[in-house]
């Protein structure tokens, strides 16, 4: 409670809304704190700014990103847990990362790149995380600095340890060899409940004239050495399809202490979506294979939340990167699914609703990342997806956001912003985060064609109850 009384009345706000709205006493919240004005959804987000992932914006083309505190310091009186960014340039073989100053009154100044650090030519970077990793000369337990783990093209994880004074210099790093090919997304956790945090990748590999999926378990030991484990075709994954992304969360709950976390991953070329229940001991079930085939062509971006309030029932947000099969703006893009409850434990997640990127004449295509968060200002959850194609940037997307009802179901149709007006960004990652900590989260986002990130403040103000 002492570091509650910390924060200000919105944090308060927002901290008790996430902690009891999941056990359903939103109204209790809503007596005790302010309620902030709704925003109508021309000014939901203030103007987008835009932010150089490498000099000149170009030659970059970023994709995967983390907010977070990365930089920590202690002189200055102004860093006090606003979240940095970190975001991977593909094309660039790099990774950004830029300082949050926390003085959003002058957004062109708030991010601050403090470095590009070089990953070496051709490692083409997809996805990155944050974990307590250490440091690079193997020594745990790991210190209070946040290290960034990356997902490399040339089958690797690489894992860029924050400097020990955590001013965000990232100089020492390891690379561990992986068993996968083609790694993409991440998950950093501690799967196996020692304290430890541990790596999972989806990939894929090649076997004869077929590919087929893979999941890398990557367990952190005690000696910071690292075990592996592959789960491949021998152990249940489906032929002909490429893990793409990659998420954690309980799939399977259980009375007392909380069970490990258990992954979902999508599986493109053909539609596939894999769960893998963690059953501890670092042993996990057979994969749980749903072919999507009659729903969605390429399921590719995944997020996990609790969309019924007062209800701990599981939502799976997958997007459809592309289907060929229907006109523009006929096609659902992005899909809502639960978990299996009240059917037989281990059967997946269940189909539930379809949405399309669409908003009057405003029609997006080529959906890619998912991030499940608060944004409207009440106590649930909502998402947004980031849309690759035409709308509302046209011919360069944008991103989409679906405000959640409270009921499992969303606001139709989505709210459709512009990230980097004017221009074509296709935005490929996306993430929530309250980065200038007024209570209100904001939207993150990478744009490959753009070589830039975005930040979208949201316009939301605390007003007195009654106000």
């Amino acid at each position: 409670m002492h570091a509650l009384k910390s924060l200000t009345p919105q944090r308060q706000c927002s901290h008790l809304q996430n902690v009891v709205s999941l056990l359903g006493a939103t109204a209790v919240v809503a007596a005790l704190c302010v309620r902030p004005a709704l925003a109508q959804r021309a000014a939901f987000f203030k103007d987008p700014v835009t932010f150089c992932t490498r000099d000149n914006c170009a030659n970059s083309n970023p994709m995967g990103l983390v907010t977070a505190e990365l930089v920590d310091d202690p002189d200055d009186p102004n860093d006090n847990g606003y979240p940095d960014v970190a975001v991977v340039n593909r094309d660039g073989d790099s990774v950004s990362v830029f300082h949050n100053t926390g003085d959003w009154s002058d957004p062109g100044s708030a991010l601050v790149r403090i470095g590009v650090f070089s990953l070496g030519v051709n490692q083409n970077p997809y996805d990155i995380k944050a974990g307590h990793m250490g440091d690079h000369l193997g020594d745990l337990p790991a210190d209070s600095h946040l290290d960034l783990v990356i997902t490399l093209a040339a089958n690797k994880v690489a894992i860029l340890y924050n400097d020990e004074t955590g001013e965000g210099q990232f100089g020492n790093r390891d690379d561990i060899d992986l068993e996968t090919r083609f790694p993409r997304g991440l998950v950093v956790a501690d799967l196996d409940l020692d304290g430890r945090q541990d790596v999972a990748v989806a990939g894929y590999d090649v076997l004869g004239d077929h590919s087929y999926p893979t999941a890398e378990l990557l367990w952190r030991e005690e000696d910071a050495t690292w075990e592996h484990r592959v789960i491949g075709e021998d152990e249940g994954m489906p032929a002909g399809a490429n893990g793409l992304d990659m998420v954690a969360g309980r799939v399977v709950k259980s009375p007392g202490s909380p069970p490990p976390l258990d992954l979902v991953m999508t599986a493109g070329s053909h539609s596939y979506l894999i769960t893998l229940l963690n059953e501890g001991d670092r042993e996990f079930a057979d994969p749980i294979v749903q072919d999507t085939t009659d729903v969605t062509d390429a399921p590719l971006g995944l997020g996990l939340g609790y969309f019924h309030r007062g209800l701990l029932r599981l939502g799976l947000v997958a997007t459809d990167c592309w289907d060929s099969s229907e006109p523009i703006g006929e096609q659902a893009d992005v899909y809502l699914w639960y978990d299996d409850r009240p059917g037989p434990p281990g059967s997946g997640f269940v189909l539930q609703d379809e949405y399309l990127l669409k908003s009057g004449e405003q029609v997006g295509k080529g959906p890619w990342g998912v991030a499940v968060g608060k944004l409207n200002g009440d106590a649930d959850n909502d998402f947004v997806v980031a849309i690759g194609q035409d709308a509302p940037c046209s011919p360069g997307g944008g991103i989409a956001v679906f405000v959640g009802k409270g009921d499992g179901t969303f606001v139709e149709p989505p709210w459709l912003f512009c990230v980097d007006p004017g221009n074509s960004p296709k935005p490929r990652f996306v993430k929530i985060a309250d980065m200038d900590l007024d209570g209100f989260n904001d939207v993150v986002t990478s744009n490959y064609d753009r070589h830039n990130i975005s930040v979208l403040i949201n316009a939301l103000e605390a007003i007195p109850p009654g106000g």
